[in-house]
């Protein structure tokens, strides 16, 4: 069985979104959230996807979101003008 579903999509910019599938893939199936962007010369216009993003198998999704919901609320907190410009 072939499954290929959107689950949504968040806008991230005036042209790009990233989107968020369940696909199969060589029998197994995966979580894909992906950076799409639209054709500027696309007619009507399209949405194509791009290189950047993620695809996971569903048991690694579970163990990154606790990690993304930590990172985020330490973003909220920082300020930008205080981050070490030079990394960690």
């Amino acid at each position: 069985m072939r499954i290929n579903g959107l689950i949504g999509s968040v806008r991230k910019n005036a042209r790009e979104s990233l989107q968020v599938h369940v696909q199969e893939y060589r029998g197994a199936i995966y979580v894909d959230a992906r950076v799409w962007f639209q054709d500027p010369g696309g007619n009507p216009p399209t949405l194509i996807a791009t290189k950047k993003g993620l695809c996971l198998r569903p048991e690694l999704v579970k163990e990154l979101l606790p990690l993304l919901a930590e990172a985020t609320a330490k973003a909220e907190t920082l300020d930008p003008n205080d981050l070490d410009k030079g990394g960690e």
